[in-house]
Protein backbone atom coordinates (compact mmCIF):
# COMPACT_ATOMS: atom_id res chain seq x y z
CA UNK A 1 0.00 0.00 0.00
CA UNK A 2 1.45 2.94 -1.10
CA UNK A 3 -0.77 5.54 0.47
CA UNK A 4 -2.64 5.62 3.41
CA UNK A 5 -4.72 8.67 4.65
CA UNK A 6 -5.60 8.70 8.42
CA UNK A 7 -8.79 10.41 9.08
CA UNK A 8 -9.95 11.84 12.97
CA UNK A 9 -12.96 10.91 13.74
CA UNK A 10 -14.00 11.61 17.45
CA UNK A 11 -17.72 10.42 17.53
CA UNK A 12 -17.42 6.03 17.73
CA UNK A 13 -21.04 5.96 16.31
CA UNK A 14 -19.71 8.40 13.11
CA UNK A 15 -16.99 6.38 12.84
CA UNK A 16 -19.28 3.00 12.43
CA UNK A 17 -21.17 4.77 10.30
CA UNK A 18 -17.97 5.46 7.86
CA UNK A 19 -16.41 2.35 8.30
CA UNK A 20 -20.02 1.01 6.77
CA UNK A 21 -20.56 2.73 3.99
CA UNK A 22 -16.87 2.32 2.61
CA UNK A 23 -16.04 6.62 3.74
CA UNK A 24 -13.28 4.45 5.72
CA UNK A 25 -11.24 1.23 4.51
CA UNK A 26 -10.55 0.57 8.47
CA UNK A 27 -11.58 1.01 11.98
CA UNK A 28 -11.12 -0.73 15.49
CA UNK A 29 -7.80 0.68 17.46
CA UNK A 30 -9.66 -0.05 20.87
CA UNK A 31 -13.06 1.82 21.53
CA UNK A 32 -13.18 3.35 18.40
CA UNK A 33 -16.17 1.65 17.39
CA UNK A 34 -18.89 0.85 19.77
CA UNK A 35 -19.16 -2.52 20.72
CA UNK A 36 -22.65 -2.51 20.17
CA UNK A 37 -22.51 -1.82 16.62
CA UNK A 38 -19.84 -4.61 16.16
CA UNK A 39 -23.01 -7.53 15.24
CA UNK A 40 -24.17 -5.14 12.68
CA UNK A 41 -21.25 -4.34 10.87
CA UNK A 42 -20.29 -8.51 11.05
CA UNK A 43 -23.56 -9.40 9.34
CA UNK A 44 -22.19 -6.79 5.93
CA UNK A 45 -21.07 -8.56 3.77
CA UNK A 46 -18.31 -5.78 2.90
CA UNK A 47 -17.08 -5.95 5.86
CA UNK A 48 -14.64 -8.64 7.86
CA UNK A 49 -14.55 -7.74 11.60
CA UNK A 50 -11.63 -9.43 13.51
CA UNK A 51 -11.85 -9.39 17.31
CA UNK A 52 -8.70 -10.11 19.12
CA UNK A 53 -7.75 -10.40 23.08
CA UNK A 54 -6.17 -7.46 24.23
CA UNK A 55 -3.69 -6.19 26.62
CA UNK A 56 -5.53 -3.28 27.82
CA UNK A 57 -6.64 -3.09 31.56
CA UNK A 58 -9.90 -1.46 32.72
CA UNK A 59 -9.16 -1.20 36.54
CA UNK A 60 -11.02 0.57 39.94
CA UNK A 61 -8.54 3.32 40.87
CA UNK A 62 -8.04 4.14 44.59
CA UNK A 63 -6.18 6.86 46.33
CA UNK A 64 -4.24 5.47 49.38
CA UNK A 65 -3.43 8.45 50.88
CA UNK A 66 -7.14 9.31 51.33
CA UNK A 67 -8.55 7.30 54.49
CA UNK A 68 -10.66 4.69 54.41
CA UNK A 69 -9.04 3.53 51.08
CA UNK A 70 -5.64 2.74 53.20
CA UNK A 71 -7.45 0.29 54.98
CA UNK A 72 -6.68 -3.20 52.24
CA UNK A 73 -9.58 -5.28 53.84
CA UNK A 74 -11.76 -2.31 52.71
CA UNK A 75 -10.15 -2.46 49.18
CA UNK A 76 -10.86 -5.91 49.10
CA UNK A 77 -14.69 -5.96 49.82
CA UNK A 78 -14.92 -3.55 46.74
CA UNK A 79 -12.91 -5.94 44.74
CA UNK A 80 -15.44 -8.93 45.78
CA UNK A 81 -18.56 -6.43 45.48
CA UNK A 82 -18.06 -6.14 41.72
CA UNK A 83 -19.48 -8.37 39.46
CA UNK A 84 -16.96 -8.26 36.50
CA UNK A 85 -19.31 -10.39 33.71
CA UNK A 86 -21.53 -7.94 34.35
CA UNK A 87 -19.31 -4.84 33.75
CA UNK A 88 -18.38 -6.63 30.78
CA UNK A 89 -21.64 -7.31 29.44
CA UNK A 90 -23.32 -3.79 29.92
CA UNK A 91 -19.85 -1.80 28.57
CA UNK A 92 -18.50 -3.66 26.08
CA UNK A 93 -22.15 -5.73 25.18
CA UNK A 94 -19.78 -8.88 26.26
CA UNK A 95 -16.64 -8.14 24.72
CA UNK A 96 -13.76 -9.04 26.78
CA UNK A 97 -12.49 -11.75 29.79
CA UNK A 98 -12.65 -10.88 33.34
CA UNK A 99 -9.58 -9.55 34.86
CA UNK A 100 -7.15 -11.55 37.36
CA UNK A 101 -4.56 -9.17 37.56
CA UNK A 102 -3.76 -5.85 35.74
CA UNK A 103 -1.72 -8.17 33.50
CA UNK A 104 -2.93 -11.32 31.56
CA UNK A 105 -1.62 -14.38 29.90
CA UNK A 106 -0.46 -11.99 26.85
CA UNK A 107 1.99 -10.85 28.81
CA UNK A 108 5.50 -12.29 29.78
CA UNK A 109 5.09 -12.72 33.67
CA UNK A 110 1.55 -13.68 34.15
CA UNK A 111 1.41 -16.37 36.26
CA UNK A 112 -2.14 -18.81 36.48
CA UNK A 113 -1.91 -18.70 40.22
CA UNK A 114 -3.15 -14.99 40.15
CA UNK A 115 -6.86 -15.16 41.25
CA UNK A 116 -8.16 -11.05 41.26
CA UNK A 117 -11.02 -10.52 43.09
CA UNK A 118 -14.06 -12.98 42.28
CA UNK A 119 -17.49 -11.79 42.47
CA UNK A 120 -18.05 -12.92 45.86
CA UNK A 121 -20.66 -11.08 47.82
CA UNK A 122 -20.56 -12.41 50.89
CA UNK A 123 -16.95 -12.42 51.38
CA UNK A 124 -17.40 -8.35 50.49
CA UNK A 125 -19.71 -7.72 53.34
CA UNK A 126 -17.09 -9.98 55.50
CA UNK A 127 -13.45 -7.82 54.47
CA UNK A 128 -15.68 -4.70 54.81
CA UNK A 129 -16.87 -6.15 58.77
CA UNK A 130 -12.97 -6.91 58.62
CA UNK A 131 -12.32 -3.07 57.99
CA UNK A 132 -14.26 -1.83 60.33
CA UNK A 133 -17.41 -0.81 58.47
CA UNK A 134 -19.96 -3.43 58.74
CA UNK A 135 -22.73 -3.05 56.38
CA UNK A 136 -20.71 0.18 55.64
CA UNK A 137 -21.87 2.10 58.91
CA UNK A 138 -19.56 4.96 59.46
CA UNK A 139 -18.80 5.34 55.78
CA UNK A 140 -19.24 8.56 53.37
CA UNK A 141 -20.87 8.71 50.24
CA UNK A 142 -17.79 8.94 48.18
CA UNK A 143 -17.33 10.57 45.09
CA UNK A 144 -16.28 8.53 42.50
CA UNK A 145 -14.69 10.19 39.25
CA UNK A 146 -14.93 9.45 35.50
CA UNK A 147 -13.60 9.92 32.16
CA UNK A 148 -16.69 10.78 29.73
CA UNK A 149 -17.78 7.91 27.22
CA UNK A 150 -18.53 4.34 27.49
CA UNK A 151 -17.20 4.00 30.76
CA UNK A 152 -20.47 5.57 32.47
CA UNK A 153 -22.08 2.04 32.41
CA UNK A 154 -19.57 0.28 33.84
CA UNK A 155 -19.62 2.99 36.95
CA UNK A 156 -23.48 2.99 37.09
CA UNK A 157 -22.80 -0.69 37.56
CA UNK A 158 -20.55 -0.38 39.78
CA UNK A 159 -22.41 1.86 41.66
CA UNK A 160 -25.26 -0.40 42.07
CA UNK A 161 -23.46 -3.91 43.37
CA UNK A 162 -21.53 -1.30 45.55
CA UNK A 163 -24.71 -0.23 47.19
CA UNK A 164 -26.02 -3.93 48.24
CA UNK A 165 -22.57 -4.24 50.63
CA UNK A 166 -23.14 -0.33 51.96
CA UNK A 167 -20.59 1.66 50.31
CA UNK A 168 -22.38 4.48 48.60
CA UNK A 169 -20.80 6.40 45.63
CA UNK A 170 -21.59 9.36 43.71
CA UNK A 171 -20.49 9.58 39.85
CA UNK A 172 -19.29 12.60 38.85
CA UNK A 173 -18.03 12.65 34.83
CA UNK A 174 -15.49 14.36 33.23
CA UNK A 175 -14.25 15.29 30.04
CA UNK A 176 -11.08 13.38 29.82
CA UNK A 177 -8.23 16.11 30.34
CA UNK A 178 -10.15 17.55 33.49
CA UNK A 179 -10.47 13.29 34.51
CA UNK A 180 -6.89 12.79 34.16
CA UNK A 181 -5.51 16.07 35.99
CA UNK A 182 -7.05 15.28 38.76
CA UNK A 183 -6.12 11.36 39.33
CA UNK A 184 -2.45 12.50 38.17
CA UNK A 185 -2.52 15.45 40.67
CA UNK A 186 -4.41 13.01 43.62
CA UNK A 187 -7.54 14.74 43.28
CA UNK A 188 -9.90 11.94 43.95
CA UNK A 189 -10.73 8.98 46.53
CA UNK A 190 -12.31 6.13 44.10
CA UNK A 191 -12.51 5.83 39.94
CA UNK A 192 -12.11 4.41 36.89
CA UNK A 193 -9.57 3.47 34.29
CA UNK A 194 -8.18 1.91 31.57
CA UNK A 195 -4.53 1.46 30.85
CA UNK A 196 -2.46 -0.28 27.38
CA UNK A 197 1.57 -0.46 28.16
CA UNK A 198 3.26 -3.42 26.84
CA UNK A 199 3.96 -7.25 26.53
CA UNK A 200 6.18 -7.50 29.00
CA UNK A 201 5.51 -7.17 32.86
CA UNK A 202 8.33 -5.03 33.72
CA UNK A 203 6.17 -1.85 32.04
CA UNK A 204 4.15 -2.14 35.13
CA UNK A 205 6.83 -0.29 37.30
CA UNK A 206 4.84 2.71 35.80
CA UNK A 207 1.56 2.00 37.63
CA UNK A 208 3.26 0.12 40.83
CA UNK A 209 6.91 1.52 41.17
CA UNK A 210 7.03 4.13 44.31
CA UNK A 211 8.98 6.66 41.77
CA UNK A 212 5.58 6.76 39.94
CA UNK A 213 3.83 8.00 42.92
CA UNK A 214 2.44 11.35 43.71
CA UNK A 215 2.33 12.30 39.86
CA UNK A 216 2.75 9.84 37.79
CA UNK A 217 0.78 6.12 36.39
CA UNK A 218 0.91 5.04 40.05
CA UNK A 219 -2.45 6.94 40.44
CA UNK A 220 -2.89 4.76 43.57
CA UNK A 221 0.13 6.53 45.05
CA UNK A 222 1.28 3.17 46.60
CA UNK A 223 4.85 3.31 47.99
CA UNK A 224 5.93 0.26 48.75
CA UNK A 225 9.51 -0.66 49.41
CA UNK A 226 9.20 -4.87 48.90
CA UNK A 227 7.42 -4.02 45.21
CA UNK A 228 10.42 -1.63 44.12
CA UNK A 229 12.94 -4.78 45.19
CA UNK A 230 11.08 -6.69 43.24
CA UNK A 231 10.63 -5.01 39.92
CA UNK A 232 14.75 -4.23 40.03
CA UNK A 233 15.46 -7.40 40.65
CA UNK A 234 13.55 -8.69 37.72
CA UNK A 235 14.35 -5.72 35.68
CA UNK A 236 18.45 -6.62 36.21
CA UNK A 237 17.83 -10.41 35.62
CA UNK A 238 18.23 -12.02 32.15
CA UNK A 239 17.34 -14.89 32.72
CA UNK A 240 13.65 -15.40 31.75
CA UNK A 241 12.59 -18.08 34.03
CA UNK A 242 13.79 -16.33 36.72
CA UNK A 243 12.23 -13.39 35.78
CA UNK A 244 9.00 -15.12 35.30
CA UNK A 245 9.63 -16.59 39.12
CA UNK A 246 9.87 -12.49 40.52
CA UNK A 247 6.95 -11.87 38.76
CA UNK A 248 4.75 -14.25 39.90
CA UNK A 249 6.07 -13.59 43.24
CA UNK A 250 5.34 -9.83 43.21
CA UNK A 251 1.86 -9.57 41.43
CA UNK A 252 0.70 -12.66 44.17
CA UNK A 253 1.84 -9.84 46.83
CA UNK A 254 0.50 -6.91 44.95
CA UNK A 255 -2.76 -9.41 44.68
CA UNK A 256 -2.70 -9.40 48.59
CA UNK A 257 -2.44 -5.72 48.92
CA UNK A 258 -5.43 -4.71 46.67
CA UNK A 259 -3.72 -1.55 45.10
CA UNK A 260 -5.72 -1.49 42.10
CA UNK A 261 -9.19 -4.05 40.98
CA UNK A 262 -8.61 -4.64 38.27
CA UNK A 263 -12.38 -5.49 36.12
CA UNK A 264 -11.28 -6.51 32.46
CA UNK A 265 -9.76 -6.94 29.30
CA UNK A 266 -11.63 -5.39 26.78
CA UNK A 267 -11.66 -7.22 23.25
CA UNK A 268 -9.88 -5.03 20.02
CA UNK A 269 -12.22 -5.33 17.02
CA UNK A 270 -10.57 -4.12 14.12
CA UNK A 271 -13.29 -3.72 11.40
CA UNK A 272 -12.28 -3.10 7.67
CA UNK A 273 -12.85 -3.62 3.73
CA UNK A 274 -12.78 -7.58 3.35
CA UNK A 275 -10.46 -6.59 0.52
CA UNK A 276 -7.99 -5.73 2.66
CA UNK A 277 -5.83 -7.79 4.27
CA UNK A 278 -4.32 -6.25 7.10
CA UNK A 279 -1.40 -8.90 8.15
CA UNK A 280 -0.30 -10.23 11.62
CA UNK A 281 -2.51 -8.45 14.44
CA UNK A 282 -0.88 -7.90 17.68
CA UNK A 283 -1.97 -7.78 21.14
CA UNK A 284 -1.97 -3.85 21.39
CA UNK A 285 -1.44 -2.69 17.35
CA UNK A 286 -1.26 -3.50 13.90
CA UNK A 287 1.23 -2.48 10.93
CA UNK A 288 0.40 -0.58 7.67
CA UNK A 289 3.34 -1.73 6.57
CA UNK A 290 2.11 -5.41 6.44
CA UNK A 291 -1.02 -4.37 5.10
CA UNK A 292 -1.91 -5.08 1.65
CA UNK A 293 -4.84 -5.35 -1.03
CA UNK A 294 -6.22 -8.51 -2.12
Amino acid sequence: IENVVFKIITDPSTTAVAVETGEIDLAGFGSSVPASNLPLLEENSKLKVDRVDSINTAYIIMNLDHEPFNNVDLRKAIGHAIDKQFVIDVTENGSGTIAKAMTNSLMFGFSDKLQGYPYDVELAKQYLEKAGFPGGAGLPTFEFKLMEGKTKAAAEAIQAQLRDIGINIELTVLEKNAYLGDVLSGNYDIGLLGITLGTDSAVYSNVFASMNAHGGLNTANWVDDKTDQLFSAAEVSSDPAERQKIYEELFLYLEDCAVYIPLYHPQSAYIHNKDLDLGTIYPADISVAEMRWK
